[in-house]
């Protein structure tokens, strides 16, 4: 299940950023990713929220480290 989040997740940052070579892994984060900035985080929370059909809080979003604490937490949320 945490795979299969984690690739839809990969995809999702493919589209975004218009790069077909990103690869996420659980400790991707927005110091990896050069485009991810606050803007950005905006727009990737509300497609994620979308295709997943989730709600974050805010506060779930500011405690969010890397892409493997969101795997676990859209896991969570499902």
């Amino acid at each position: 299940m945490k795979n299969d989040i984690l690739n839809q997740l990969n995809q999702i940052f493919c589209e975004y950023f218009d790069d077909p070579i990103i690869i996420l892994n659980n400790k991707t984060n927005a110091n990896d990713i050069e485009e991810w900035d606050s803007l950005a985080q905006v727009g990737l929370i509300l497609i994620i929220e979308k295709k997943f059909s989730i709600r974050f809080t805010s506060s779930e979003i500011e405690n969010l480290p890397d892409i493997g604490a969101m795997v676990d937490l859209i896991n969570e949320k499902q």
